[in-house]
């Protein structure tokens, strides 16, 4: 299956009531090399956005994550593909009300119980220093379980 060149939903408040939940089989999804433009083209307003951010919450870290940027469900299957990119761009997105509504945050219990051997399920407690929800150790966990199943 080919992915498309746009996603298929978009991350927007007024169609977040239009989204379906539905059960897969599985998830397929890959790491590839993307420029997010948003992210460069206001990367000055990003860095602010998150010097402002870090010094009302000091142990801010400005770490890597995926974010999602093509996808598509055929026959119980999601297919995409994902790109690196820093927290402070993530960070921005989310706080200024998504203003790329091609690119998505999938990061979720979800994606760690499928990298985990066997099946089994990482669970990560929040910290008082994140800003979106997410453990700060999470991404890190994640990193090292992906290269202890790669060894």
């Amino acid at each position: 299956m080919t992915l498309p060149d746009k996603p298929e939903v978009t991350a927007k408040p007024e169609v977040v009531a239009k989204l379906e939940v539905m059960a897969l089989d599985r998830a397929e999804i890959a790491v590839r090399p993307w420029q997010w433009e948003f992210a460069r083209a206001r990367r000055a307003e990003i860095d602010r956005h998150f010097a402002r951010r870090k010094l009302a919450q000091p142990a801010l870290w400005n770490g890597r994550l995926l974010l999602l940027n093509c996808f598509a469900v055929h026959d119980g299957v999601l297919r995409g593909s994902s790109f690196e990119t820093d927290y402070a761009s993530f960070l921005a997105w989310r706080d200024w009300d998504f203003p790329d509504a091609g690119v998505f945050n999938i990061f979720a219990a979800a994606a760690l119980q499928g990298i985990c051997a066997g099946g089994a399920l990482a669970v990560l407690q929040q910290t008082g220093n994140s800003a979106t929800g997410y453990a700060k150790g999470a991404y890190l966990i994640a990193d090292e379980m992906i290269k202890a199943r790669a060894a």
